[in-house]
């Protein structure tokens, strides 16, 4: 999954919003997501049932009562975003991605805006965005559905054993001449069965286009798609369909996992590989009962906190006129940043959005990184389980209590479920 695509930074007190990859949810996500982002990601809108008020009763007229049996859904359930879709402007799906005039847009929903993958091409704030995605041709737009669930974007795929992992990548490495084995990601390879796999591909922007002209004369790539990474289908090396799932504590055969095909879905994650495996690790499934995304979550949560310096002017909304603090970014590493309100373009007043301005770093070796927040060792940035003994070990509990508020109601950890550690602090 992509939690890239989900995941910049921690929560945001001031601004009363989460804030994070997903993975490029990757990512993400957005993958992760990458992001998947990286994750980012598992915020849909509820589905909308149109109320039935019956028939109408008018003067000299014949009353006509005519039955339609509707498909209400389970308590709970949600509307499904398929990819194509138009999009809610008020709540767009992280990760959704447009291109227009050769600039991808990929939308961050912890931030609310979209980022455009040029540099020099400005953020379009959550609603534009939303707007120009619709307008966009169904060719040019795209939602990734692999951040809600196994199985990804592509249709046909399904997840892929370990054992079958290594034989996948290397005949694709050795066709496209590029690493892949070395360069996956997230928890690939650290669990029985993958819903996807993520790699890192360190190329130069103008050698893309070339990459995907060899990737569309590769005949393991089935199908193919380009956001802001590369989603292919691919065959599944030395595929057994009835490989079993064991309960890695309990050691009970699970049978097995639903969904398998053959065929896996592949992204390649244009960047730096060793940033990438640092910003979408994860931890192997035996060592930790929570996937990466709760570990870059955390991350986030105590960059926003720990060292924070609020100018004690604040906005009527509450925030502060300057804050500098750490920001957690799937592109940047962890940087320190002087954060302010965004100025209204007519000079009356502030928009919602804010201004980073990053002041120190980055930081991207996991040493460097536990070193800045004061941790001990790259060690303790391993699994959430890691980090929560770290921040009890070495912070105060004013501070140790900021962080977890922050982690428990970040929205995607309370979608997926905030853990036992915390929920008995």
């Amino acid at each position: 999954m992509k939690i890239d695509d989900v995941l910049n930074e921690g929560p945001d007190k001031e601004k009363k919003e989460p804030a994070l990859d997903r993975f490029d949810k990757f990512m993400r996500t957005n993958r992760i997501t990458g992001g998947g982002g990286f994750l980012d990601q598992f915020q849909q809108k509820f589905a909308q049932i149109p109320v039935d008020m019956g028939p109408r009763k008018e003067k000299n007229k014949k009353v006509v009562t005519k039955t339609v049996k509707k498909k209400v859904p389970k308590k709970g359930a949600k509307a499904h975003q398929r990819k194509n879709d138009k999009i809610s402007l008020s709540e767009p799906p992280a990760g959704a991605t447009f291109r227009k005039d050769q600039i991808v847009y990929t939308y961050n929903a912890d931030l609310q805006y979209w980022q455009p993958d040029n540099k020099d091409e400005k953020r379009l704030d959550k609603k534009a965005g939303a707007i120009m995605y619709n307008k966009a041709d169904k060719g040019q737009r795209y939602f990734n559905e692999s951040v809600l669930k196994e199985g990804g974007a592509m249709p046909g795929v399904g997840p892929i054993h370990i054992d079958e992992i290594e034989p996948t990548l290397r005949k694709l490495e050795k066709d496209l001449g590029v690493p892949l084995v070395n360069n996956a990601l997230g928890s690939v390879g650290k669990k029985q069965f993958s819903g996807d796999m993520d790699v890192a591909l360190k190329i130069d922007a103008k050698d893309i286009p070339e990459f995907i002209e060899k990737l569309k004369q590769n005949k393991n790539i089935l199908d193919m798609n380009q956001t802001s990474v590369i989603i292919t289908k691919i065959r599944i090396e030395n595929y057994d369909a009835n490989r079993t799932y064991i309960d890695p504590r309990t050691g009970e055969d699970k049978g097995v996992p639903k969904g398998r095909t053959g065929f896996v879905q592949l992204d390649f994650m244009p960047g730096d590989p060793d940033w990438l495996k640092t910003y979408y690790h994860a931890p192997h499934e035996t060592d930790s009962k929570y996937k990466g995304v709760y570990r870059n979550i955390m991350i986030a949560s105590i960059a926003a906190n720990f060292d924070r310096d609020d100018n004690p002017e604040k906005l009527p909304d509450g925030r502060p006129i300057e804050s500098k603090r750490y920001m957690w970014s799937g592109k940047d590493g962890l940087v320190r940043i002087s954060r302010t309100p965004k100025p209204k373009a007519n000079g009356d007043g502030y928009t919602k959005a804010n201004i980073n301005k990053i002041i120190a770093g980055p930081w991207k070796d996991p040493d460097d990184i536990a070193r800045q927040l004061k941790l001990d060792s790259a060690d303790d940035i391993y699994s959430f389980e890691t980090l929560l003994a770290a921040i009890k070990k070495n912070y105060g509990q004013e501070l140790i209590n900021r962080i977890v508020k922050d982690f428990a109601t970040n929205s995607q950890i309370q979608e997926l479920g905030v853990p036992d550690e915390i929920n008995q602090e």
